[in-house]
């Protein structure tokens, strides 16, 4: 945030007086200096105030060694004409720690128009006052206690004390505070509007149309409706610039963010939808989600990035927010094919598209462009790139309608820009008639420049909006109604005659290059990751939407937080990237020849996924069978058992499990199990068995013959021995003797 603006937001807090003439805000309405020479009174003293006791949070604020004064001009004095008499209100703070004597306040004005902007910011900021010779008010102070400041009535200086100088212009005032021994001073201009001004420029305003910042991609439709409301940002900027002579730059990501809703998105943002496309302003879009586009160059991107789908932001249930014209009957009698799922998914070119008066300027990030930015731009497609001129070596003797070597380019005036962006941001009514009074200076005086006569300028607004702003169609209106302003078109400054500017010497911010290269890095390996997706879009869509979300140029002013996005981005990129895997087996001890052995594959992921299972075994003990794709729903896990097959051999074997998508791209870490197969136990068992079985059989063979051997051994031998002679009967020759 520039200095002026953050004037301007300061007094609008309930401790206004006390950074109202900080000494570094080099502003119009705002410049402290510490003087040594006393003032003399005038003739003519204005006393009255209020006097105002710090608030609770305005005693913590860190005390100063000097107090501070402040002027505040009103409105209808930023040009005084005719008789009219000049009203401004001045305020002491006394930010020290002692209690202030009661003093004075004496005003004094010069007696000539100031001829070059530089003069005017150094009378400003108090680096070099010019002369105001002329006294004009003497106010009395009553005694300020610290932390305490002290406002003074309106203040009317009649014309007649004024001592006008003839010619249009604006014309230094000096206000000094006088208490014992404290002098300060503050310094200021009012327009001497007696004549018609004899310069004028010519203004062309480009204004940003963004939402507030966010980090998950398009905008949701809660937001919507509050950014759409009729006290809505987005519909306080459309109110403010609808119809005056203003190009508006519009992030594409708004458009978006309200089609992809399709019937169910917020009738206000629909209607600011319409209003947009109705507006007679020039439009331009921004580059998606108002993405910088020099901290992609500066990060050695070929191309600037653009959305891939935004799929993953479509309602459950979409339907379009406008009814599919029912088509025309073929004459052939040939029946229209009916719509597929695929018909019904816009794109984002459809989601985006806009009838745009210009499609090939870009605005990145002001004081950030070095020349090889401008080549890479070009190669985007870019034909002019909008430049502040803090980002050109030499801006102050340039138009806007510029070139740098080949590549086209428009310069916007910082100082201008500055003033308008106070105006266009006031928060009080004094604020807004203040700020009004220090653009009408610059203008003024820029136009009395030399060269000026014809010099087109371009001002700009800048990103991110306070929630108070509402005075931007007060400051269009009042600078489009300057004497020393005619307002043009942006179109007219591009087909201008172009001057070729040198840009200055810029190092491009080496931590928010780093960001982006790790940005997509990650978007890389998260690519990779969403082959296993059964739509990768929603993944990758996401990711791209995100990135162009976190190089918004608004994060410039907010770096603190801006790490903290990225870092939650990071966090989120790791969780994803580990959601998919194998789940650990414990080991298995296998005694047959074929088994399946079981795995779990766990998705925490929000998306379905399609994985191919693949076991490796560490040795010919054991065979698997082939790699199995298997689906796994969103935030859920599934067993799956892969066929093994034991081989010759016992012994212990590794079986490795990978999950991968089907085209190859390994997901997770892989998992080993240790499988003990013992397959020899069976065949040796059922040896031993059938050997059993055998010893049996011949056992009993064996026993079955033994047994009828001697079963008919012990018949032979009864048998032999009844048919055997008896020894009685037998004489001495051993012949058997009849008996009779």
């Amino acid at each position: 945030m520039n200095s002026r603006l953050l004037k301007s937001l300061l007094r609008s807090l309930p401790a206004t007086a006390l950074v109202l003439a900080m000494p570094f805000v080099a502003a119009p309405a705002l410049a402290l200096e510490v003087s040594a020479t006393e003032a003399s009174a005038t003739e003519v003293s204005v006393t009255g105030g209020v006097v105002r006791t710090a608030t609770d949070d305005e005693a913590d604020t860190a005390t100063t060694d000097e107090p501070t004064v402040s002027i505040q001009i009103d409105s209808e004095s930023a040009s005084v004409e005719g008789d009219e008499p000049l009203s401004l209100v001045v305020t002491i703070d006394n930010t020290t720690d002692t209690d202030l004597d009661a003093g004075r306040i004496v005003l004094t004005g010069g007696s000539t128009t100031i001829g070059s902007r530089a003069t005017l910011h150094a009378h400003l900021d108090g680096s070099d006052p010019l002369p105001t010779p002329v006294d004009l008010v003497d106010v009395a102070v009553p005694p300020i206690t610290a932390g305490s400041n002290y406002t003074s009535n309106a203040v009317l200086v009649p014309n007649d004390r004024l001592s006008m100088p003839p010619d249009y212009g604006a014309v230094p005032l000096t206000a000094a505070f006088e208490s014992g021994a404290t002098t300060i001073a503050a310094h200021d201009t009012y327009i001497a509007a007696a004549a018609a001004p004899t310069n004028s420029i010519e203004l062309a305003i480009a204004i940003p149309v963004t939402a507030p910042t966010g980090q998950n991609g398009l905008i949701s439709s809660e937001s919507l409706a509050t950014y759409t409301a009729p006290s809505g940002v987005l519909t306080r900027q459309l109110d403010g610039a609808a119809g005056r002579d203003v190009a508006l730059g519009v992030d594409p990501m708004i458009i978006a963010s309200i089609r992809v809703l399709g019937a169910a998105a917020p009738a206000s943002a629909t209607a600011w939808l319409d209003r947009l496309a109705d507006v007679p302003n020039e439009t331009f879009p921004l580059q998606f989600a108002d993405a910088d586009g020099a901290v992609q160059a500066a990060s050695g991107l070929d191309a600037l990035l653009e959305p891939s789908s935004v799929q993953f932001a479509l309602p459950a249930d979409y339907t379009p927010a406008v009814p599919t014209e029912t088509p025309t009957p073929d004459p052939s009698g040939t029946p229209t094919p009916a719509p597929t799922e695929d018909d019904t998914i816009p794109t984002v070119d459809e989601l985006t598209a806009f009838e745009w008066t210009m499609d090939d300027l870009l605005w990145p990030a002001e004081g950030t462009v070095t020349a090889s930015d401008l080549d890479m731009f070009a190669a985007s497609g870019v034909t002019d790139t909008i430049l502040g001129s803090s980002n050109v070596a030499d801006a102050t003797a340039y138009p806007a309608a510029s070139t740098v070597g080949e590549r086209g380019a428009l310069v916007a005036d910082d100082d201008i820009s500055s003033a308008l962006r106070i105006a266009a941001t006031a928060v009080t009514a004094g604020d807004g008639a203040d700020a009004i009074a220090d653009i009408s200076a610059e203008l003024a005086v820029t136009a009395r420049e030399q060269g000026a006569t014809g010099r087109t300028v371009l001002a700009t607004l800048d990103r991110g909006w306070p929630p108070t702003a509402s005075r931007l169609g007060d400051a269009l209106q009042a600078v489009s109604n300057l004497p020393t302003v005619n307002p043009v078109d942006l179109s007219d400054v591009r087909a201008e005659e172009r001057i070729d500017v040198t840009l200055a010497d810029i190092e491009p911010d080496s931590s928010r290059t780093s960001a982006v290269s790790l940005l997509m890095d990650r978007e890389a390996r998260l690519r990779e990751f969403s082959a296993v997706l059964t739509t990768p879009e929603l993944l990758t869509g996401r990711e791209r939407v995100q990135i162009l979300t976190l190089l918004s140029v608004d994060w410039m002013d907010t770096g603190e937080e801006w790490t903290e996005a990225l870092v939650a981005h990071s966090e989120q990129t790791s969780e994803l990237l580990g959601s998919v895997s194998i789940l650990n087996s414990s080991d298995v001890l296998l005694v047959g020849n074929e088994s399946a052995i079981p795995f779990g594959v766990r998705n925490d992921s929000p998306y379905d996924v399609q994985v191919l299972i693949d076991a490796t075994p560490s040795n010919i003990r054991l065979d698997v069978g082939d790699p199995q794709v298997v689906e796994v729903a969103a935030g859920s896990r599934q067993t799956v058992r892969v066929p093994v097959t034991a081989q010759l051999g016992n012994g212990d074997v590794g079986l490795t499990v990978t999950l991968s998508s089907v085209s190859g791209v390994r997901v997770g870490e892989p998992v080993t199990a240790t499988v003990a197969v013992r397959a020899d136990w069976e065949g040796i068992g059922a040896v031993i068995a059938v050997l059993l079985v055998v010893g049996m059989l011949v056992a009993g063979v064996v026993r079955t013959i033994l047994r009828r051997r001697a079963r008919l051994a012990e018949a032979a031998e009864k048998k032999a021995s009844s048919d055997a002679p008896d020894s009685d009967n037998t004489d001495s020759n051993g012949n058997i003797e009849e008996r009779s």
